[in-house]
């Protein structure tokens, strides 16, 4: 079989080289240069980001649903100026009942709450150490092109 005129077999090298060569390239990125794919991150108090992290809350309990274009996207977990690893929301659950709320308490590991949604979390990865990262002024939900540094640097 032919593709314009090339044969499927050199097509298929080429993807299987191309696809190769992405991996070394992400690996010497991450490993040499200690840089991480720029992504949005979700600020979370403690110590609801660490029970996130550790993977016992598996519902992050909010006041609205998520933007759309965050379902489905991995972004970074934030807290306390530190990023604590790679979350993906998954879904969102809500508007919740006072009944509901207090039925699934054992996914959201909140007492009472005011907040109604339930973005469902799941830990895509979690940081052996935890990264820092600059913190804009007035961010308070989200922090976007989250810029982190190499381990043992500190924010100016």
């Amino acid at each position: 079989m032919e593709l314009l005129g090339v044969k499927s077999e050199v097509v298929g090298r080429a993807v299987g080289l191309c696809s190769i060569l992405c991996w070394v390239w992400r690996w010497l990125l991450v490993s040499v240069f200690r840089v991480w794919m720029v992504m949005d991150g979700l600020i979370v108090k403690q110590p609801y980001a660490r029970w996130i992290i550790e993977g016992r809350k598996k519902w992050e309990m909010r006041s609205r649903p998520p933007p759309a274009g965050k379902v489905g996207r991995r972004v970074y977990l934030l807290s306390d100026g530190f990023v604590l690893g790679v979350i993906k929301i998954v879904d969102c659950v809500g508007p919740l009942t006072s009944r509901e709320l207090s039925r699934y308490r054992s996914l959201h590991l909140a007492g009472r709450t005011r907040y109604r949604y339930a973005w469902v979390v799941e830990v895509v990865r979690r940081f052996s150490r935890p990264r820092r990262y600059r913190h804009p002024h007035g961010a308070r939900v989200w922090v976007k092109n989250v810029k982190l540094y190499p381990v043992g640097r500190r924010s100016k």
